[in-house]
């Protein structure tokens, strides 16, 4: 029944139990969902490194948290908020979040940061000599296309790059559920839980399967 509450809240976005509420609020506080992720995957393979952001619609109710909206911004469309995904890091608790209006490189430093990596593969958004050389720095090669607009064009593997594809796979898979793809939490950390709960159902599924 309690994890039958807790599927209920993130897949459907429905009004929950508050006694269900308040144990999602504790393991949510004491860590429990991401050291369950962590228990589930003990080996990610760092090969290919692929980040990408998605931007989901904030319901009305999401808004009017204390000290304020968090991780929201206001667009012509309406309240939106950010995340940004590294598909590899999915099983590391690597999730962030920013405004809707936030570019999407702003946020990759600190995303691949400590990472160990043969490749990191981003779309041209992430096309920045910052992100370049940190990458180069860290051993990665940067399978990222260049801008238009620079004045030196750079190579990349295009074959490779196919392999992005993952990114938007995972971002579709996360969407599924109706209380991801519309955010109704107010607070940035039930939101963080909300998509570890996702994970670990996504993981569960794919080790069943290699069972």
């Amino acid at each position: 029944m309690l994890f039958s509450g807790f599927y209920e809240q993130v897949h459907l976005g429905v009004i929950y139990r508050k006694n269900t509420h308040r144990r999602f609020c504790r393991w949510r506080d004491k860590g429990v969902w991401e050291k369950l992720l962590e228990i589930l995957i003990d080996e990610p393979d760092y090969e290919w490194l692929i980040i990408d952001a998605a931007h989901c619609k904030v319901h009305p109710h999401a808004a009017g948290a204390r000290g304020g909206n968090q991780t929201m911004s206001r667009t012509k469309g309406g309240l939106t908020r950010k995340y940004i995904w590294p598909w590899m890091r999915m099983v590391c608790h690597s999730e962030y979040f920013t405004e809707g209006t936030r570019a999407d490189c702003s946020q990759a430093g600190t995303l691949i940061e400590g990472v160990d990596a043969d490749f990191l593969l981003a779309d041209r958004a992430y096309d920045t000599d910052e992100i370049i050389e940190q990458a180069t720095t860290q051993g990665m090669t940067a399978i990222i296309p260049p801008k238009k607009n620079r004045k030196q064009q750079r190579e990349y593997d295009k074959h490779l790059y196919k392999q992005r594809h993952l990114v938007e796979n995972a971002f579709l898979h996360l969407k599924r559920w109706r209380g991801i793809a519309t955010r109704y939490a107010k607070n940035t950390a039930s939101l963080l839980a909300a998509v570890q709960i996702r994970c670990i159902f996504l993981w569960a599924k794919i080790l069943a399967k290699n069972s």
